[in-house]
């Protein structure tokens, strides 16, 4: 059985000047990481994750996130790697933890004995925003996605580079 999830972490640079952001937290930068697995004819002992860090994204729209890595213009070059999440829906609370729990049975379980360690309700402050998230990554983030496909583990012929899986 293979894993072929991929991770996503989020950290909050630290705020420059305080009068960008307002109560409703309308303006951050953060460092998105995309994390997936290696391809298991390159995966060492070490280091079976492959590392992508997109700085300095910007979050605009308080709790209705809207992310991107270029504020200035409205798509995502080909050309540089970047980032855009467009948001489409809002749930909070108990219809977070629904969904979440549907679709990330191991995180909300998780956080359940988070909750329970710490005598806290973590929980009841849910949020799940959906949407749609673009990015171009490296080449050097995506060239062994087909390279046990082609003789000798290069490209293959049909490989373009792009995930559309």
């Amino acid at each position: 059985m293979t894993n072929n999830s991929w991770g996503l972490l989020a950290v909050q640079n630290e705020i420059i000047d305080e009068c960008l952001t307002c109560s409703e937290g309308g303006y951050r930068e953060m460092d998105l990481t995309f994390i997936r697995p290696k391809a298991a004819s390159t995966m060492s002992r070490k280091e079976k994750k492959v590392r992508w860090v997109a700085e300095d994204v910007v979050w605009t729209g308080g709790n209705m996130m809207s992310l991107t890595s270029d504020p200035y213009s409205p798509s995502l070059s080909n050309d540089e790697p970047g980032v855009r999440f467009e948001p489409q829906k809002l749930m909070e609370g108990d219809r977070a933890m629904e969904v979440a729990k549907k679709y990330f049975p191991a995180m909300v379980k998780r956080l359940q004995i988070d909750s329970v360690t710490n005598e806290s309700d973590k929980m009841s402050d849910a949020m799940l925003i959906v949407g749609d998230l673009t990015f171009v990554a490296p080449v050097s983030f995506v060239k062994m996605r087909n390279a046990g496909a082609s003789r000798g583990g290069g490209y293959s012929s049909e490989d373009d580079g792009l995930w559309n899986d």
